[in-house]
């Protein structure tokens, strides 16, 4: 017996450390490497619920491992290692008073909390839901189960909806399909629920000195109203003890009333009151999910399901706004467009001058003059410091006389304020602002996780709803009045019918290659570049969710379970797919939002009409969008022939883009160029495109040269020059005689538009509070921001493991 416990102690500690291996490394072959390294998490935690004793040990080795984080600074390894022991304490079925190994772990992660983000912050949640286990063994086992079913606590009734987000095309994978066919049907009763509850807060706080199969018939026995009542009674012992300080106090005063239960349930259960040492593992019972179609760019099904299915009183949504008027001002942007970026270049004295102007304005109330300043002379470091040491050398006369005059200069800007004119408010020169949704979870009874299924073309129509959502809740908040939003983005593969086209490359060279096809996805079809930035921001992300890309349809539809590999209470234990289960542990486990930034595209058509659109990863104009949607045909598109770049006819327009540099000043720059293609995607590409100016994004031009052969009149003739900078505005336009173009967002053929002859392209700002810089109209008193970076940027909020960038 004991070469058996050896056996599996030393599985236990092989599979965490592969759990663990080349945590945030990128290496040549590490997709392949990560399609049996994400393995390894499930492989554990089947490991370990084969035998209740093997928990402890695992907490221990975790605890043992986060050590060695700690004495070799080993970053990458704090939040995964968290995340480890929460999941695992969350699964334990029993620990003994006399076991010491919270307090440990209390004591060892609060030395992270001088730790940067995130890990500061993930290791102040673990030391949250220690806290409350040594005071109420089982709680946040109880907490989670009761919020996902909707099941009443002791302050008020709080609940998670799990909505499954499928794509309605042709192309879903089988495992997408079947996961969101079974989670939608698999549901438990709310009787068996509680039950289940009931004998886990017993197990949890009397450990093995119980009889769960006694207690389970007993308990069947019951009425459900009786069964309510218990478990009434058993929540409010449990948040007792949890609010409670001392800890001694709050374990001892929750044991005997579980213990008095107990006796009430069972009173001859005396003599069957012998600790065996094996307490049995209860699984998380599955949430309700409901699983909806994304038609279209908007949460209206959200607004049927919660109506539907909770009872949720929700007023009804204001009346829709013609797409083509949102975000169109008085304002004409083709005649200001340049001159407001002209006056972006401004001098020192003149920046200096308007930061001066502004703190006189914080603290009088009121606007300094427009008076001109002379540019400062620059003067030497020694004569600085000569001026300031013979500073406390002065007659205090003269520095008297200074004082008095400045107070005098006070007293007349005082004096002509008018004192019944209300005070003005500035708006202030500040750094950029990444937004999201402003309702707090805690204000609401109702959290709505939202797991979208796809690729970058899902993200786009998911960026479309939510600035949809944004732009109504800010005129009459219904939805984010009753419930708290939560993104969950799963990449998925392409299912193909045949072989792929095109050349197989290895790794792109650049954020505009279009032709490579990657994991067996043709990338003129669709990408999944937001995963694979989420995944470098987020090295658990990478390793748990995006992985999934490399995992077979038939490895994904597997089991999660053997059948009698986890022992329970109560009959039989219906087993998901291991997708489902990797699924559930993504939702339950991630908090953190990682704010991607949005941008929007201002159109003008052929015939005058302006359109505005949202989109976040990609941007494809001319020959790259007309591809794009030819395809989207099928077969009827190949008698177009249209494939190669040299057969696409050039375009002349008229192209302005506000450069970026490393330096993190920008240049204005236009000209005219003679094109057949301009691609805009999302600088996330590398590890280095994702710093302090994550919110910009690359602009790719395609550019015709002419060869030296003047007699060929062969389009295919054409020679190209790729061009790519990081900018933070673009816009093209067409000339009167010149053609129209066409523009796709986010490589999604459904947000394709032909006949535009203008398009403006800038960061997506929030609503309200003068978010449209340029259209915003400053009170008397009031200065015009001076960029669009100074206002709150509207970004979608990821739901990830960790935010390791604002």
């Amino acid at each position: 017996m004991m070469e058996l416990n050896t056996c599996t102690e030393d599985r236990i500690q092989h599979v965490l450390q592969r759990c663990l291996c080349d945590i945030g490394f990128n290496t040549p072959d590490k997709q392949l490497w990560n399609a049996g390294l994400c393995m390894n998490r499930w492989c554990l935690e089947e490991l370990v619920m084969r035998d209740s004793h093997n928990f402890l040990f695992l907490l221990q080795t975790i605890l043992k491992k986060t050590k060695e984080v700690l004495l070799h600074c080993r970053y990458e390894l704090l939040v995964p290692l968290t995340l480890l022991f929460s999941s695992a304490l969350l699964k334990t079925p029993y620990l003994a008073p006399d076991c010491d190994v919270l307090q440990e772990a209390y004591l060892l992660f609060h030395h992270f909390l001088s730790w940067p983000d995130p890990y500061c912050t993930a290791c102040s949640q673990l030391l949250e839901t220690i806290r409350n286990e040594l005071r109420a063994p089982g709680i946040t086992f109880q907490r989670l189960v009761k919020t996902e079913h909707g099941i009443p606590g002791e302050k008020r009734r709080s609940q998670t909806v799990t909505v499954l987000l499928v794509s309605p095309d042709e192309d879903i994978p089988p495992e997408v399909q079947s996961v969101s066919k079974q989670l939608s049907v698999s549901r438990q009763s709310d009787t068996d629920i509680t039950i289940t509850l009931i004998l886990h807060s017993f197990q949890a706080s009397l450990g093995a000195a119980i009889d769960l199969q006694r207690l389970y018939h007993a308990l069947q026995a019951k009425q459900p109203e009786e069964l309510e009542q218990l478990l009434e009674t058993v929540t409010r012992c449990m948040d007792a003890a949890a609010s409670t300080e001392d800890l001694s106090t709050a374990r001892q005063s929750l044991l005997q009333s579980i213990a008095h239960l107990r006796q009430e349930l069972l009173p001859t259960a005396g003599d069957h009151c012998l600790d065996g040492g094996f307490a049995e593992t209860f699984t998380l019972p599955f949430p309700k999910c409901h699983t909806s179609y994304f038609e279209n760019d908007n949460f209206d099904f959200l607004r049927d399901i919660l109506t539907r299915e909770y009872d949720l009183d929700l007023p009804g949504p204001p009346p829709d706004e013609d797409e083509s008027h949102v975000g169109d001002e008085v304002i004409d942007r083709n005649k200001t467009a340049h001159l407001d970026f002209e006056n972006l270049r401004l001098s020192p004295s003149h920046a200096l001058s308007s930061d001066r102007c502004h703190t006189e304005d914080t603290e009088e109330g009121q606007a300094c003059p427009s008076r001109p300043r002379k540019k400062p002379k620059k003067k030497s470091k020694s004569l600085i410091g000569i001026e300031h040491f013979s500073f406390f050398f002065k007659n205090p006369r003269h520095v008297g006389t200074r004082v008095k005059r400045a107070q005098t200069n006070q007293n007349h800007l005082l004096s002509r304020k008018d004192p019944l004119s209300p005070q003005k408010h500035l708006c202030i020169r500040r750094r950029p602002i990444l937004s999201s949704s402003d309702t707090d979870a805690s204000q609401v009874p109702t959290l709505v996780r939202v797991l979208v299924f796809g690729r970058d073309r899902e993200a786009g129509r998911l960026a479309r709803a939510y600035s949809n959502l944004q732009q109504k809740e800010a005129k009459c908040p219904t939805l984010t009045r009753v419930c708290k939003l939560r993104f969950y983005f799963i990449p998925t593969k392409r299912k193909f019918a045949g072989k792929p086209r095109g050349k197989h490359a290895s790794t792109e060279s650049g954020p505009s290659s279009q032709v490579a096809v990657r994991d067996g996805i043709s990338q003129e079809d669709s990408t999944t570049d937001l995963a694979q930035m989420l995944g470098m921001m987020d090295p658990w992300y990478d390793r748990s969710v995006h992985s999934l890309l490399s995992l077979s349809s038939d490895v994904l539809c597997q089991p999660a379970y053997k059948e009698g590999s986890v022992a329970e209470s109560g009959g039989k234990v219906e087993h998901l797919p291991l997708l489902a289960d990797l699924l559930l542990y993504y939702c339950r486990h991630a908090e953190q939002p990682v704010l991607v930034q949005l941008y929007r595209a201002e159109l003008t058509l052929a015939g005058g009409e302006k359109r505005s659109q949202v989109f976040i990863h990609s941007l494809e104009l001319g020959h790259a969008a007309a591809t794009r949607a030819v395809k989207a045909m099928g077969a009827a598109g190949k008698r177009f022939g249209i494939d190669q770049e040299g057969l696409a006819v050039p375009l002349t327009l008229r192209v302005a883009y506000n450069k970026v540099a490393s330096s993190g000043r920008s240049k204005w720059t236009q000209a005219e160029m003679i094109c057949t293609s301009i691609n805009i995607h999302k600088a996330s590409g590398k590890a280095e495109h994702l710093g302090s100016r994550a919110e910009s994004f690359w602009l790719s031009v395609t550019e015709v040269v002419k060869k030296a052969c003047p007699k060929s009149k062969k389009s295919s003739s054409q020679d190209f020059s790729i061009t790519e900078m990081k900018v933070n505005r673009v816009e093209v336009s067409s000339g009167k005689d010149w053609p129209t173009f066409a523009v796709c967002l986010d490589q999604d053929q459904r947000t394709f538009l032909q006949s535009v002859t203008r398009l403006e392209v800038s960061l997506c700002c929030k609503p309200g509070g003068g978010s449209d810089w340029k259209s915003y109209k400053p009170s008397p008193g009031q200065v015009r921001p001076l960029h669009p970076s100074y206002c709150s940027l509207l970004c979608l909020p990821i739901i990830s493991f960790s935010a390791s960038y604002p």
